[in-house]
């Protein structure tokens, strides 16, 4: 593996751990080669962040790397394009964030990196929190678990046992306040409240070391590298988070103190126990009193039992906690995704080695989340049976548009029928002025000239047409027969050449970069294994092909007030069927997945860029009863209103994926 970091060091060499343990990796034959890219010493010589991301994307593309990781790169801009050249490099790395940072409110993260975040295949993160929330809300894709870590260089030290012990209890951190109240860390006042507690307690034996204290116990800053010689001095150290609530989270301060052999208290965070095992083996507190009581147990023993209370963290930090076995699970979750990009198979799922999920959010997901991904009970061999009896031809739909077709498939104006009940249908958004070449809000027509168009499930061929009429090489696949038969009629009538194929679109037997650009309106949604069908676009795309997909939002109006509320409680269905099941029984197709745009990002993770959005769809989804008279009554405040719920809950989701 060969991977490319771009550190937050000034100047160079700084973050001696990390040298070194990329330096370890490479002479034991893990890591073929690296290259560190120190960006805050480049910023510091006066760069400009365009030319520090151009410099990266020169170096990666002279180095090649396998992986390219990104660690806590603050407010420095990271360009979409910048991106997608690394992504489009020939080795085709995976590309990961790594940030120390927990990012909890009130502390603002920069939207820099929440921007590069979204860009990446995964990002690695020290706690469950706001952090979490806001990642996972901007559609990140894969969020991952990992400690901060001691360095064995540094701090992986027991105490001699002619070490001289000045103080009992010592307390590493700094007292940052803000003058406005509400700003001020809370773990930064609840170590206050400690620091005076303590010094009551125990007088000159009780010391508080870092930035901003102005009492007694304070004793000023400490170099960095002195934790271990000032532990030694101690009987025992206390600790305290600087961000309270994040589910995981702990600073390097706690790691850091257990490796240098020593007793820690600690405030304790949900989740600690499974990281800390056996958790009766540490001493985590949640309140300032129980912190004392511990304190003064732990006190009351001889030094022995503390020093071998001490070797037990000493352990747990040696073997759990040591930057090389941080990076090394980084690595390999990042060479899990460059494997993906070379082969087409999904990312080998790689164990997290201090908690119980993978990634993060996914124990959170309930039975809905779980069934949107992967409808259970239907084959794909149904849905083409089912597609087979109901081709879309939009006959015995509810209003106008679901009327009877007066021609037949061997007759010209069948297929102009189903394209005036389509289009008109699809006004609103696809094409509101008069005039207008239908779709073309959501397609550029004129830039498909001469391109190769793949369209998955052509149906009756609407799209196929327009295709082929903007000079495009058309080729069209439907997974029934019906659909191929009919869509190749069309195009007789219309003289127009194209390919129009029988194929599952779960298994295109096509060639890797056959197509220009794929196009897919309602479709994959009703494949028994969509993830397959985006696995299998992105293999078909030309490394600047792009994709334009329309699948089914699961939040939506439609989904919960129209299937929800109106068929679910209404008619009685959901008191003996699941929401999803509720929402099937009247949508089109044996399977109909509903997706989030959190499940889109996933599932195409593949590409360099993805962009969804919603697409406004019919009003009749929310206001089951009183809606079609108050727009009567009220048009135009109830067409505004309409509109602006639809953008927001509105049925589709469009989906815009570059490679």
């Amino acid at each position: 593996m060969k991977p490319l970091l771009i550190l937050n060091e000034n100047p160079p060499g700084a973050h001696s751990d990390i040298h070194n343990s990329l330096n370890v990796l490479k002479d034991v034959g893990i890591l073929e080669d690296f290259y560190i890219y120190p960006f805050l010493s480049r910023l510091a010589d006066g760069l400009k962040d365009k030319e520090v991301t151009q410099e990266i994307v020169n170096i990666a593309k002279d180095f090649q790397p396998s992986a390219v990781l990104w660690l806590h790169t603050g407010h420095l801009f990271v360009g979409e394009d910048d991106i997608l050249k690394i992504k489009n490099l020939l080795s085709r790395p995976a590309i990961g964030y790594w940030d120390g940072d927990i990012y909890q409110k009130p502390q603002a993260s920069p939207k820099e990196i929440i921007s590069l975040c979204t860009k990446c295949d995964v990002v690695f993160v020290q706690g469950d929190g706001d952090f979490t929330n806001l990642l996972n809300k901007n559609g990140c894709k894969d969020i991952r678990y990992v400690p901060a870590p001691t360095d064995t260089n540094r701090f992986c030290k027991l105490r001699s046992l002619d070490q001289e012990i000045i103080y009992d209890v010592v307390m590493i951190g700094n007292n940052v306040t803000s003058r406005i109240p509400w700003r001020t860390a809370p773990g930064s006042r609840w170590r206050k409240e400690l620091a005076e507690y303590f010094f009551k307690k125990l007088g000159k034996r009780f010391a508080v070391f870092g930035y901003g204290w102005k009492a007694k116990y304070g004793k000023g800053p400490l170099p960095f590298s002195e934790q271990v010689n000032l532990y030694h001095s101690s009987r025992m150290a206390l600790g305290v988070n600087n961000w309270l609530g994040p589910r995981y989270y702990f600073s390097n301060r706690l790691p850091i103190a257990l490796s240098s052999g020593v007793p820690v208290v600690h405030n304790y965070e949900s989740g600690y126990e499974e990281i800390f095992k056996p958790i009766e083996d540490f001493f985590f507190f949640k309140t300032t009193a129980e912190a004392w009581n511990m304190t003064k147990q732990l006190l009351g023993k001889d030094q022995a039992v503390l020093d071998d209370i001490g070797r037990r963290g000493y352990r747990l930090a040696l073997s759990n906690f040591t930057i090389d076995k941080i990076i090394c699970y980084i690595l390999e979750v990042l060479a899990s995704y460059q494997r993906d990009r070379q082969d087409d198979s999904a990312p080998i799922a790689v164990s997290n080695p201090w908690i119980n999920i993978g990634r993060l959010g996914t124990s959170k997901n309930t039975r809905e989340d779980n069934k949107c991904l992967a409808f259970v009970g239907k084959t794909q061999s149904e849905n083409a049976e089912w597609w087979e009896r109901h081709p879309m031809a939009y006959e015995g739909w509810e209003g106008n548009m679901g009327s009877a077709i007066p021609f037949t498939e061997d007759d010209a104006e069948y297929y102009r029928e189903i394209d005036t009940k389509f289009f008109n249908g699809a006004r609103r958004f696809a094409h509101p002025f008069p005039g207008q070449t239908p779709f073309s809000e959501l397609i550029d027509f004129p830039s498909l000239k001469g391109r190769r168009i793949l369209e998955i499930g052509c149906g009756m061929g609407s799209h196929a047409e327009l295709f082929a009429r903007a000079g495009a090489n058309v080729t069209a696949i439907d997974i029934t027969e019906t659909g191929v038969r009919r869509t190749a009629k069309r195009f007789a009538f219309s003289e127009l050449e194209g390919s129009i194929l029988r194929m599952d679109a779960e298994k295109l037997d096509f060639p890797d970069e056959s197509f220009d650009f794929v196009w897919s309106w309602g479709v994959i949604h009703h494949s028994e294994n969509p993830q397959a069908i985006a696995r299998q676009i992105y293999r078909v795309l030309t490394p600047a092909g792009s994709a334009k997909i329309m699948v089914y939002n699961r939040n939506s109006l439609r989904y919960y007030i129209y299937g929800g509320f109106r068929v679910g409680i209404l008619r009685g269905k959901l008191f003996h069927m699941s929401l999803s099941d509720v929402n099937q029984s009247f949508t089109d197709g044996a399977i109909a997945h509903h997706y989030t745009k959190r499940d889109i990002m996933t599932m195409f993770h593949r590409f360099g860029s993805i962009r969804v959005r919603i697409i406004p769809d019919t009003p009749e989804a929310y206001l089951p009863i009183i809606g079609k008279p108050l727009r009567r009554l009220i048009p135009y405040p109830m067409k505004k209103i309409d509109f602006w719920l639809l953008s927001r809950f509105g049925w589709f989701l469009f989906i815009e994926a570059q490679k």
